[in-house]
């Protein structure tokens, strides 16, 4: 059997000592307690202290003296001490500290400083995926919510427009807001899959009114992410996923800034963006554009050798019939393999393909660009329509057409998407060629191909 050890996490942070406590209670032996004042945890270790946690974030501490008083009661723990921002890292030994963290801090690394002192986490089972109507997500929560949530919430449209605007300020690769185990709005570069079965990882997070912060492994994409969630209210989440690597401080901070957003929001105030964007976007002037090209002459939008396909519309074109506000999205999706290049028959299908599936959906198409390594179009929707559902239907409706006509692609690349996971969305503009770079290396890094 083994040694139960006892461990305190200090922090005045209620959502960072949430997620040490998850990384602890996930190591065999530990028996974690979060607390959030000094004076508590002076009391607690009279039951025994076998491990502490310290962030230093405290104003005013003497950190020094403060553990010397721990140290009179309990003198054997170990330490972790996480430092506040711009506290310089050497000097601490004197402390008897067995690892020290600096800001920014990562997630990452105080995993291993636990399993340097008590061996391996457990592996923790990820929740099923969640589907919608399923039995096995659908419990209703048990915590009454701490306050209420905006009242424009219960629309999932506005929820989505509003959602997907806020996340494009984030460094997320995902974001979602949650009701009950429902998936209510969504939008990011993870397939939905993906959001289901976060979905069902913060239906089974514990404590509705807690933050909630951890690893999560996804099958739909086979990789690991970090998940920050907080409640909105009622039985509304706010969730965020990031790349592991991402420092926890800027998790944080960018969930605790979107949840205020989302709080501070009111149906009156996201009318009244829509119409402004849709006013800016009317009004703003499209990059000339190219005399019309010829079938057998296209014009290339950069000196290349391999042919591209752009086309135009006029910025007029943008005002919706009746004056119903619109709002501009650029788009740009890479093909899966990259061997796989936009050229030829290909693209004059898919110069053909696209702006019919934009009129099929009533989505007024304003840019079409088709180059050998990528695909970018822009198109202008009433304020209702949630972005990223275009790139879906989209990628679905094309990688089906793609298939069925190009038997050797459909050979090369059996999955049924032509397109690499996730896509770059921008509002109100064209991103520039420095953005579509930098997109295209991020989606091939996360495939695991080089760079070329």
């Amino acid at each position: 059997m083994s040694m139960v050890r006892n461990a305190i996490i200090l922090t005045p942070s209620k959502g960072f000592g949430e997620m040490v406590r998850q990384l602890l209670a996930d190591s065999e032996g530990l028996t974690p307690q979060l607390l959030y004042s000094p004076a508590q945890a002076l009391s607690a270790v009279a039951d025994g202290l076998d491990l502490l946690v310290l962030d230093t974030d405290f104003a005013d501490m003497d950190i020094a003296a403060y553990l010397q008083q721990l140290r009179q009661v309990a003198p054997n723990f170990d330490l972790i001490l996480i430092l506040a921002e711009d506290t310089p890292v050497d000097g601490w030994e004197h402390v008897g500290a067995q690892i020290v963290l600096p800001q920014p801090f990562y997630l990452p690394d105080l995993a291993a400083a636990i399993e340097q002192l008590y061996g391996p986490l457990h592996s923790v089972e990820m929740p099923a995926t969640a589907h919608f109507g399923s039995a096995a997500v659908t419990a209703p929560l048990n915590v009454a919510p701490a306050h209420e949530a905006p009242a424009w919430l219960a629309d999932t449209k506005l929820s989505a427009q509003h959602l997907a605007q806020l996340s494009l300020e984030s460094a997320s690769q995902a974001a979602l807001i949650t009701r009950g185990a429902e998936v209510w709005a969504y939008a990011g570069e993870l397939p939905r899959a993906a959001a289901e079965e976060l979905a069902a990882a913060i239906s089974n997070g514990g404590d509705a009114g807690a933050d909630l912060a951890r690893f999560v492994r996804l099958e739909a994409t086979q990789a690991d992410y970090m998940l920050y969630a907080t409640a909105l209210g009622n039985e509304y989440k706010l969730a965020l996923v990031f790349d592991t690597q991402v420092p926890f401080s800027k998790m944080r901070s960018q969930v605790d800034k979107m949840a205020a957003a989302i709080a501070a929001a009111s149906e009156a105030s996201l009318a009244e963006v829509a119409v402004a964007q849709a006013a800016a976007a009317a009004n703003s002037s499209l990059p000339a554009a190219p005399a019309p090209a010829q079938p057998s002459q296209p014009a290339p939008e950069a000196p290349a050798a391999q042919p591209t396909r752009v086309r135009w519309l006029p910025a007029a074109q943008a005002a919706a019939a009746g004056g119903s506000p619109l709002l501009s999205y650029a788009y740009v999706l890479t093909p899966r393999l990259p061997e796989h290049r936009l050229e030829g028959d290909l693209a004059e299908k898919l110069a053909a393909w696209l702006p019919q599936l934009c009129v099929a959906f009533a989505w007024r198409l304003e840019h079409l660009s088709i180059q050998p390594g990528f695909v970018q179009w822009m198109v202008s929707l009433p304020a209702e329509t949630a972005p990223e559902s275009v790139v879906h239907t989209l990628e679905t409706h094309l990688s089906e057409r793609i298939f069925d006509e190009f038997a050797r692609l459909k050979r090369d690349n059996p999955s049924g998407e032509f397109f690499a996971p996730g896509f770059l969305v921008m509002n109100g503009g064209l991103p520039n060629d420095a953005q579509v770079a930098d997109f295209i290396a991020h989606t091939r890094s996360r495939q695991g191909i080089p760079n070329q």
